[in-house]
């Protein structure tokens, strides 16, 4: 094992419950994003033909990646690299910064929002 993995293991040993929740969601993310985001691009090219925004309700307890995979299963016509960048800012925050998740989630939320906005006037002008 490398110097730095074995102090990334140590640090690791150190957090509380909560910080350690935060790091294995950010982690998790990290493992997720690119395999999200050329999923999310072949599942874009399959339903392309619908415009329709798929309702997914919000669980009581739901973590930062959770939240961003289902709203971009909720919104699935969205281009989604602009919006997986301004969502791992929100991600940062939640797990450097120690946001909560669920005011961090709130922002995910408006912020699919606002891009299923910005891509519907698109289309009417278009």
């Amino acid at each position: 094992m490398t110097d730095s993995r074995q102090k990334l293991q140590q640090m690791i040993q150190q957090l509380n419950e909560q910080d350690y929740r935060s790091v294995t969601d950010y982690v998790e993310y990290l493992l997720n994003r690119n395999t999200a985001v050329s999923d999310l691009s072949e599942h874009t090219v399959s339903v392309s033909v619908t415009e329709e925004v798929v309702r997914i309700p919000r669980p009581e307890q739901e973590t930062v990646v959770a939240a961003i995979q289902r709203l971009s299963q909720t919104y699935p016509m969205l281009e989604k690299s602009k919006l997986l960048h301004k969502a791992s800012d929100l991600m940062s925050q939640h797990v450097m910064q120690g946001r909560v998740a669920s005011e961090v989630i709130d922002e995910l939320e408006l912020l699919f929002t606002q891009f299923y906005q910005h891509h519907i006037e698109g289309k009417t002008k278009g």
